[in-house]
């Protein structure tokens, strides 16, 4: 919210305004009031609002220049918000000062690790392991040692190190997740080595190359039902599972848990997060053959191929579903089979998935009552949707938020694959089979908040397609196509006409679900990065398309970052973000020729308005700069009034504009 951000950044700088007052007068011996100020430091710094927690421990630095514990939160600061080098210049201080300190020296070895400098750290872990004779420092420095030498192929000393660790205790974490690093590195260096030999690594002389990885899947699975939350065991799991035979031997070592469902799910879920998308799609697949009344295992089945942008096998899973289990039901409202009777009454429910591969729907139905009652219902739900109570806030996706639907988690998933089966036929273009669908789903989705439900996500892209049902017509024309790829605001326009140079064309969505900038940087394994490759993949070369991402940047990430000293304010951070869009931007053009537009930021919402203002301000500067990219240059014209707020005529559902903007986008493609 940019209200909270400008009221905490005004309380911030009032408290430092007192703190200096106090400062200036306080004298060294007057530890009850340092006490309070760094009490306060302290606080802010668990809650990572580090911007105001540096803002102390640099008033008092100042006052008292050789504190030990300000330069050593400082420099953590620094470490957490990736500066490294600023990082070191605080560390090597505190060691100068403070040449007993351990922190001060762990600190900078792992700030030279993580600049990649590993033979300077690998030297200062060396020093501390003779310095430092406490057996709980000696783990945590041998651990961070061993991840050194891991970096430069040093895997003997790498595993021997780490290997007396995990002798004295099997279960520890920290040493347990470093061996299985190890195992693997072993294994890839011995892949991409010819002329080495098991002889070059005497603590594996025993083993062959699939022992490495068959022990690292025994550590990893262990360390995740340790830890489930922690993600580097699960990202460490993934590029297990993704090397030659890991999979296969993933099998071996799960035994007759093999057999279960549940399990299989689990790791599914886990390597989806890390991108390996088709190892997911394989482990969702045995999950649910192994349970076919599993509504959940189907959803997120077809969710991973949609992923894929197969959408064609995504609605083929969840149409299978529904004939293995037609008498399952979403309440009294009605059951899988009555969905597909009611397909029949259009079309076979099977001619459906040919139809999904032809980006267009060519059967014509007569929709003018359907139309009219969907428009009701909408209307309906938006009235319901704004009621005011006094009952305290649920947590989104709890048990109480499930109770609260009048549900059990069963139907919510059983509804979710009916919202993810519009989805699918929106995004394919096959628009003439959703209202049949819509009238069915609607009363049993009505006025039961599931927007605080584990299917909250379906729900809302369901709910964004029905209103901007008002807005279509069908069959649609068979027109040359503009590509749209982009997050959710590509769907306000899909399948919309515009004239592009004298020309009827028609917008053809790509989807990338939930996809920030962020996600696009050449470090980041997160699924949406692969959705947005699959994505483009499907676009032919040298066709004219549209990019529409950054909306979820503005609303999630600039201002959190700033506030933990990750930027030093919203401009930097936009920046980066841009440095990145326009990297990719560049990628797609070399690889595919594409004749490439750059869609504003859609200016919704209130608390991230100014945000996305700034964001497209300095895009556009970028864009203008690059001969082969091109700015549509409309946003002004979507906003009004001082403070700006959108247009109530481009208005759709508080978070997605409607088509009619599209006026605006036809006057500036050119």
């Amino acid at each position: 919210n940019t209200n909270t951000n400008t009221n905490t950044n005004t309380n911030t700088n009032n408290s430092i305004g007192k703190i200096k007052s106090t400062l200036n007068e306080l004298e060294l011996d007057n530890t009850n009031q340092l006490s309070q100020y760094l009490s306060a430091a302290q606080t802010s710094f668990i809650k990572k609002n580090m911007r105001h927690a540096l803002s102390i421990y640099t008033e008092i630095v100042k006052v008292i220049p050789n504190h030990q514990e300000c330069l050593l939160q400082i420099g953590r600061i620094f470490f957490l918000a990736r500066n490294f080098n600023r990082a070191i210049d605080f560390f090597q201080q505190g060691i100068k000062l403070f040449p007993n300190s351990f922190e001060f020296h762990k600190m900078l070895g792992q700030s030279y690790h993580k600049l990649k400098k590993y033979e300077n750290a690998i030297e200062i872990y060396r020093n501390i392991l003779l310095t430092f004779q406490s057996k709980e420092f000696s783990k945590t420095i041998k651990i961070c040692f061993t991840s050194s030498l891991r970096k430069v192929d040093k895997i003997t000393i790498a595993l021997q190190t780490i290997s007396t660790l995990m002798a004295e205790d099997q279960n520890d974490y920290e040493a347990g997740l470093e061996y299985s690093k190890c195992l693997l590195t072993a294994f890839q260096f011995l892949n991409e080595n010819a002329n080495a030999t098991k002889k070059e690594f005497s603590i594996l002389a025993q083993n062959n190359t699939e022992t490495l990885i068959s022990d690292a899947l025994k550590i990893l699975l262990r360390l995740i039902v340790a830890k489930q939350d922690d993600n580097r065991s699960r990202k460490w799991l993934t590029i297990c599972l993704d090397i030659p035979k890991g999979f296969e031997l993933f099998f071996t070592e799960l035994g007759t848990v093999a057999n279960s469902a549940s399990a299989l799910a689990f790791i599914a879920t886990i390597v989806k997060d890390f991108s390996a998308v088709k190892l997911s799609a394989e482990l969702y697949k045995r999950s649910l053959e192994l349970s076919l009344n599993s509504a959940c295992y189907a959803l997120n089945y077809a969710h991973v191929l949609e992923l894929t942008q197969n959408y064609t096998e995504a609605y083929q899973v969840l149409l299978d579903f529904c004939l293995q289990n037609p008498k399952l039901s979403v309440g009294k409202y009605f059951s899988c089979e009555d969905a597909l009777a009611l397909l029949k009454q259009c079309v076979d429910p099977q001619k459906i998935v040919n139809d999904l591969s032809l980006d267009q729907c060519n059967h014509q139905i007569d929709s003018k009552i359907n139309r009219e009652r969907l428009n009701a219902i909408v209307a309906q739900n938006d009235n319901n949707s704004t009621k005011n109570t006094n009952e305290p806030p649920i947590v989104i996706g709890s048990i109480e938020a499930t109770k609260k639907s009048g549900y059990n988690s069963d139907e919510l998933d059983l509804l979710a694959i009916f919202f993810t089966i519009v989805k699918i036929l929106y995004v394919s273009g096959s628009l003439c089979y959703i209202p049949q669908l819509t009238q069915m789903i609607e009363p049993a989705r009505v006025g039961r908040n599931l927007h605080l439900t584990s299917i909250r996500n379906e729900h809302a892209y369901y709910c964004c397609i029905t209103q901007l049902f008002n807005y279509h017509y069908w069959p649609l024309p068979k027109l040359k196509p503009i590509y749209v790829i982009g997050d959710s605001h590509s769907m306000a326009i899909a399948w919309q006409q515009i004239q592009f140079k004298n020309e009827e064309r028609i917008l053809i969505p790509r989807l990338v679900t939930g996809m920030k900038i962020w996600h696009l940087r050449t470090e980041s394994r997160f699924f949406p990065k692969y959705n947005y490759y699959e994505s483009l993949a499907t676009i032919p070369n040298n066709s004219d398309v549209i990019f529409l991402f950054g909306e979820i940047d503005c609303r999630e990430g600039f201002l959190v970052s700033v506030e933990r000293c990750r930027y030093k304010d919203l401009e930097e951070g936009i920046q980066v973000t841009i440095d990145i869009y326009m990297n990719i931007l560049n990628q797609a053009f070399k690889e595919k020729h594409l004749n490439i537009f750059i869609h504003p930021v859609i200016p919704v919402l209130n608390e991230t308005r100014s945000i996305v203002i700034l964001f497209n301000k300095l895009l556009k500067q970028r864009v203008l700069q690059v001969n082969y990219l091109k700015w549509l240059d409309f946003f002004d014209n979507l906003i009004e009034n001082n403070p700006p707020k959108l247009k109530a005529e481009f208005e759709l559902d508080g978070t997605h504009m409607n088509p009619t903007y599209l006026r605006l986008l036809e006057q500036v493609i050119i």
